[in-house]
């Protein structure tokens, strides 16, 4: 694996595309030559919701609602 800190742009687009295609963080990070690990966090960094109710209104989502 290599020692790179930083993912170049590519990546992130290859990360979006294996995860529309459902596939693990681990698949995703061998073809990346990256740690499942950093994929993950990028992940969890980036992520947004999609859930969206009336005029860009999210949720409540708690379960003590």
């Amino acid at each position: 694996m290599t020692t790179q800190k930083h993912l170049t742009l590519e990546d992130r687009y290859a990360i979006q595309h294996s995860l529309e295609k459902r596939h693990s963080f681990r698949t995703i990070a061998r073809s990346l030559d990256k740690d499942p690990t950093s994929i993950s966090k990028e992940v969890r960094r980036h992520r947004q919701s999609r859930y969206y109710v009336g005029q860009g209104r999210v949720p409540n989502r708690c379960i003590h609602r």
